[in-house]
């Protein structure tokens, strides 16, 4: 997390104005089923020109999928789920290679 997201969602998981949105307590974080958040992590998000601020203002987050490896996948988003309170499941290595 350190390395690849605090810059943009901040040690606190708020996400910095108008760059980020906030990690902690997010329903894409928390949701049930990982595959959002996974495939976030894995392949970025695109932000719409057309969406209304704070929204439009954010930038597009990249694709982490040549930077990190199953392994790592998995660890960031079980720190995601379980960092600032949020309550997720646990997200496996072979949920990450399935989703990749």
């Amino acid at each position: 997390y350190q390395e690849h997201c605090e810059e943009c969602h901040l040690q606190s998981g708020r996400g910095a104005f108008l760059k980020a949105p906030p990690v902690a307590e997010s329903a894409v974080v928390q949701a049930p089923e990982p595959w959002s958040l996974v495939n976030v992590i894995l392949y970025g998000a695109r932000v719409p020109s057309a969406a209304p601020v704070p929204f439009g203002a954010w930038e597009d987050m990249p694709a982490y999928m040549e930077k990190l490896n199953d392994p790592e996948v998995a660890a960031l988003s079980n720190y995601l789920r379980t960092a600032w309170g949020n309550k997720g499941s646990s997200v496996t290595v072979r949920d990450v290679a399935e989703q990749r």
